[in-house]
């Protein structure tokens, strides 16, 4: 072969080399393309009732009037007899949702001799047309009905009737979803919403929490204690003279509780209060005495806390919130304190006021802040937040203090 020949070969193969070498170093692309769209906010629905009277102020806590027909002595006594009938003042109930509802109307909060009521009939009249008391009215989202509500003693009533009375009673709404808004299959999805059970007695109670695993319950006035209940999810609503005492609430498990316009109370003990339960809520819950806290997350909403002599101990729960609460107290408020299986918790305190009747001290005569915080026996870390405007009583040392030389165990937010 001439040299030349083997010149040229020589070239040719060297240039196959280097464009192998390229090759490898490429990245080979398909014919690709891409496309997407925003998918439209999910908003939940707001489902809203009030109790209005005539100049639109609301009637919630407050006492209704019966009326006297006209040219009635202004002192004359309402004293029923067989055969009056007396009407109450004028209300107004507005959907203040954004969902439409349906609602009935119930007579409530009964003491004294009940079985008085057995001989009156309720009647209500909505916008003019004639219902009996526990009859379902639909209302549209937005929509009001102007109600007057009578009660006529049965002519029937005889002597046994005399000398009876009932105090305490009360008109209670309650309200659910109505069959009316439509999803992406229909109109239906709702049909089966239930009201709120009404109780009015501890058997009930106890029977009303065993028959469902979802509770919603209208407590009656009166003193109930909670049953046990593992596993379940319960709604409790009243009034302030529905009384829950949770001196020993055990059995509860697992269970979420709501607790709503009730009022609670707890001796002033260690260890006592609502023991081992799931997620707890209190919603304007007012508190007598002090409780212990035993559930996975407990968060107190506007709630007003009288303590005598006490506090309220964070004791066995992950997490704890005090939104917009008021503390009554002539010691300390809240104790961050917890032991045990709890290897970490934190606390949040948001806009909350601090009351104090005069200066008090722990047992070894420190003068006490609001809040103490002793992570002297957890193991992990407490993270306590303060947010908001919390208003601290002069009587107080400070808002908060950390107790028995465990900083290095204590993060503070705020």
């Amino acid at each position: 072969m001439k040299r030349s020949t083997k010149h040229s070969l020589l070239l040719s193969i060297l240039a196959l080399v280097l464009c192998t070498a390229m090759l490898l170093g490429t990245t080979f692309a398909w014919f690709t393309d891409s496309a997407s769209t925003a998918v439209n906010k999910i908003e939940a629905g707001r489902l809203e009732i009030q109790l209005l009277d005539a100049n639109e102020q609301s009637l919630e806590g407050k006492t209704l009037a019966w009326q006297k027909a006209a040219g009635a002595p202004a002192n004359e006594q309402v004293l029923w007899e067989p055969g009056c009938t007396y009407k109450l003042q004028p209300i107004t109930i507005k959907n203040s949702g954004n969902l439409a509802l349906k609602y009935k109307i119930a007579i409530t909060g009964i003491k004294g001799d009940a079985e008085l009521n057995d001989v009156i009939d309720w009647t209500i009249k909505n916008n003019g047309q004639s219902y009996a008391i526990t009859q379902e009215v639909p209302l549209a989202a937005g929509a009001s009905a102007n109600l007057t509500i009578e009660g006529h003693m049965q002519e029937s009533a005889g002597n046994e009737y005399q000398n009876k009375f009932i105090d305490g009673i009360g008109i209670t709404v309650y309200a659910t979803q109505n069959t009316v808004e439509s999803d992406s299959n229909n109109d239906q999805y709702d049909v089966d919403a239930e009201y709120p059970v009404v109780v009015s007695s501890q058997d009930a109670f106890s029977q009303t929490v065993a028959a469902s695993p979802n509770s919603n319950i209208v407590l009656s006035a009166g003193t109930y204690t909670l049953p046990a209940a593992a596993d379940k999810t319960i709604a409790i609503s009243g009034t302030k003279d529905t009384i829950i005492d949770l001196t020993s609430a055990t059995g509860l498990s697992g269970t979420d509780i709501t607790f709503e316009n009730v009022t609670v109370k707890g001796i002033n003990s260690d260890y006592v209060g609502i023991q081992h339960s799931g997620d707890i809520v209190y919603n304007n819950v007012t508190f007598n005495d002090s409780t212990t806290l035993y559930g996975e997350s407990v968060t107190f909403n506007n709630c007003t806390f009288n303590l005598t002599s006490r506090y309220i101990w964070t004791y066995g729960a992950k997490e704890v919130t005090f939104n917009n609460c008021i503390f009554n107290t002539d010691g300390k408020a809240i104790l961050i304190y917890a032991e045990g299986g709890v290897d970490s918790q934190t606390v949040n305190v948001n806009g909350c006021t601090f009351n104090a009747t005069h200066p008090a001290y722990t047992s070894s005569n420190d003068h006490c802040a609001a809040v103490e915080i002793d992570a002297s026996l957890i193991t992990g870390k407490y993270t306590v937040n303060f947010t908001g405007t919390n208003t601290v009583d002069p009587d107080f040392s400070a808002l908060h203090r950390i107790k028995n030389n465990s900083e290095s165990k204590v993060i503070i937010n705020g």
